[in-house]
């Protein structure tokens, strides 16, 4: 049964969090596969300790899958947040770009009422 889990980290950490969960995944498939290939090639390993071992490996495929799956949403997210940063500081500049301009223009015309008195 899946259950879903909140995690709190820092938005620049997900990648390296989302490659340390492929890079385990990855571990636990290439072992199980080793020791298939290994049992294979023994040639006396009783083929119930294969069959045994490639529905295990069936279930650790089912389970990166859903690893797969749940980092991909994980990444898109991590996309969205960082379109949300990125236009939050370009909307914070625009802003103070606004107010710079406003005040040289008020400058502005502060000299040219004092240049004409």
């Amino acid at each position: 049964m899946r259950v879903q889990v909140n995690l709190t980290i820092e938005l620049d950490e997900l990648p390296d969090y989302v490659r340390s969960k492929l890079d385990e995944s990855e571990q636990k498939l290439a072992s199980q596969l080793d020791n298939i290939k290994e049992n294979l090639s023994l040639r006396k390993v009783a083929g119930s300790v294969v069959a045994s071992e490639l529905m295990a490996l069936r279930i650790t495929l089912s389970e990166f899958e859903n690893l797969v799956q749940d980092m991909n949403q994980v990444m898109q997210a991590y996309e969205n947040a960082v379109l949300q940063r990125e236009a939050a500081f370009l909307e914070q500049q625009a802003e103070l770009t606004q107010m710079k301009m406003e005040a040289a223009s008020e400058a502005r015309e502060e000299d040219e009422g004092e240049s004409s008195v």
